[in-house]
C-alpha cells in the first residue's frame, strides 16, 4: 500500500529511481537490524516497547523507513517539488 501511494507521488518519470532508491534503504536498513539484533540488548532499552519489537527476531524489518526514505530523496526531483518551489 505504501509503495502504490508513493510511487504516485513521486510519478512515472522518477520511478525506477525511487525504486532503485528504496531498494538500496532497504538492503542497509535490513542489514543494520540484523546487525542490532545479534547483539544483547540492555535492561533499560528493554523498557521501551518499540526497541524491544524491533529486537525480536520472529518480528519483520520495518521497510516503510526505506521506503520513506527512498521518496525523500527523490521528491526534490518531481514535478509536485518543482512546482512549489516556483510558487514561492
Amino acid at each position: 500500500k505504501f509503495v502504490a501511494a508513493t510511487m504516485l507521488w513521486v510519478g512515472m518519470s522518477d520511478l525506477l529511481v525511487y525504486l532503485l532508491l528504496a531498494s538500496v534503504f532497504g538492503g542497509i536498513l535490513t542489514l543494520l537490524v540484523l546487525a542490532f539484533r545479534s547483539l544483547p540488548l540492555p535492561l533499560f532499552m528493554l523498557r521501551q516497547d518499540w526497541i524491544a519489537r524491533l529486537h525480536d527476531r520472529k518480528e519483520g524489518i520495518p521497510y516503510g523507513v526505506a521506503l520513506a526514505m527512498g521518496g525523500l530523496m527523490v521528491f526534490p526531483q518531481t514535478v509536485w517539488f518543482e512546482a512549489a518551489a516556483h510558487a514561492v
